[in-house]
């Protein structure tokens, strides 16, 4: 099994090798033509000292699944998968960009905000649709974005630049063969989102991150993070941001201040969305082009607010209604005395409800109530008008005391219960008996009990 580099002039896989595009830590990228079609294309080969590695051929068979599945116009596109042995190569084939990097671009020039905003909507339309696959690039960076033209090229058109380079990508898939080690720091210190530095779990806010510094990147075409590699990624995993400077023509300067802080912020749920990048690219561009020191600050209006007052409800909805009556209308302070005397009301009806139904207070009929009167000497007309009442309670004031050694009632007495007691009366004995049935003996038994309840509570 060889491990010596490739050649200019070798053929893999039906492509001839002609130069030298690009070379990283992972290989090295060719220009090569197919043999047979005539077609120029670009091949990236695996390096010679990591082809025998399982783990590392399989991180290369991903990042040409990744793109495979995404295909975006603003991503590098892969058309074929080679893996050849004697000597050993592994390589994929992708689509021939023929312009600089983005990186090489700043380099030469700064790009006016229009530009950058242009870019940066392209950047994120890529990043959409690869977060919608459960991919996080963590690489993002201007030397992994190829632009569409030449180093004078107005980056207006659409697509103007494509993203490459998903070798370090992290991916939900898990039939890969290769596993990112606990703890290890993968992509460009100075382009990574703390979470990334401090090798916690990444997501789509980490390229969000990125997105940031690229931004800022393109308006003053120089870093925002530069400097020694250690003081660099402690000032990131604290949160320090250095001061943003930008050129003096720069137009809405504190809106572009706002966005870039917004997603450079430390807690990765603080930085915006997709969604709300793009919103906010929208609204920026047309205070690019208005061009007016008026507009400065205004992006502070699309940031949505941390904490949202509460959708209201019955609960404040009645609160307000109490404590604030509206200007000029009838005030409500009578319709809540209203209802506190209305529940009182209804508590006292409750109360003597419930004294109406205990054994104690069970008051004889109500066609009895006449015949007392004599025995106190009241007024003898409600005895005259319920005569027949008054005799037949007489009657059982008499043949009761006959009746307490035994407990069952005498035969003669079988036609009383015909008699209808008062409403109250028959509801009250229901609520006592299981059965709506009212059978002889205890009605016996019941004008026993309302006997002796005259004799201990004289009327």
């Amino acid at each position: 099994m060889s491990e010596r580099p490739a050649e200019i002039g070798e053929v893999i896989g039906g492509y001839r090798l002609q130069n030298v595009l690009g070379q990283g830590g992972m290989g090295c990228v060719y220009e090569a033509t197919h043999t047979r079609l005539g077609r120029r294309t670009a091949v990236k080969l695996l390096a010679p000292s990591l082809v025998s590695s399982q783990e590392y051929v399989s991180r290369f068979l991903s990042e040409a699944k990744i793109v495979n599945d995404v295909r975006h116009p603003n991503i590098v596109d892969i058309y074929d998968f080679i893996e050849l042995e004697n000597p050993r190569r592994v390589a994929y084939v992708m689509e021939l960009v023929e312009g600089p990097s983005l990186g090489r671009l700043l380099k030469e020039r700064r790009l006016t905000l229009e530009q950058a905003i242009n870019v940066t909507f392209q950047l994120v339309s890529a990043l959409e649709a690869v977060h919608a696959v459960g991919v996080i690039h963590r690489d993002l960076k201007p030397d992994n974005v190829l632009v569409l033209g030449d180093l004078n090229t107005d980056l207006s058109a659409v697509p103007s630049v494509k993203i490459l380079d998903f070798g370090i990508a992290k991916s939900v898939d898990g039939d890969v063969d290769h596993k990112t080690v606990t703890g290890s720091m993968l992509g460009t210190p100075s382009y990574m989102a703390p979470e990334q530095i401090a090798a916690n779990p990444v997501s789509g806010a980490t390229d969000i991150y990125a997105i940031g510094e690229i931004f800022y990147e393109m308006i003053t075409g120089s870093r925002l993070f530069s400097g020694d590699r250690m003081p660099m990624l402690s000032q990131k995993l604290l949160g320090e941001v250095p001061e943003l400077v930008f050129p003096a023509d720069l137009p809405a300067a504190e809106s572009v201040r706002e966005l870039i802080h917004w997603c450079l912020a430390l807690d990765a749920e603080e930085r915006p969305s997709i969604a709300e990048l793009a919103n906010a690219l929208s609204e920026l561009i047309v205070l690019a082009r208005d061009e007016g020191p008026e507009f400065s600050g205004r992006l502070a209006s699309l940031r949505p607010e941390k904490a949202k007052d509460p959708e209201p409800t019955a609960a404040n909805a009645m609160a307000s209604m109490i404590e604030e009556p509206p200007a000029g209308g009838r005030s409500r302070w009578p319709l809540v005395a209203g209802g506190i005397a209305a529940l009182a009301l209804a508590a006292a009806l409750g109360v003597f409800a419930w004294q109406r139904s205990q054994p104690e207070v069970i008051a004889t009929p109500v066609e009895a109530t006449p015949a007392r009167a004599p025995a106190h000497d009241t007024k003898p007309e409600p005895a005259s008008v319920d005569a027949p009442a008054a005799e037949s309670v007489d009657a059982e004031d008499k043949a009761a005391p006959q009746d307490e050694p035994g407990e069952k009632a005498a035969p003669e007495e079988k036609p009383e219960p015909k008699k209808q007691p008062p409403p109250a009366t028959r509801r009250r004995r229901l609520r006592r008996r299981p059965s709506r049935l009212v059978p002889k003996e205890p009605v016996e038994k019941e004008k026993k009990r309302v006997v002796k309840k005259r004799e201990l509570v004289p009327w």
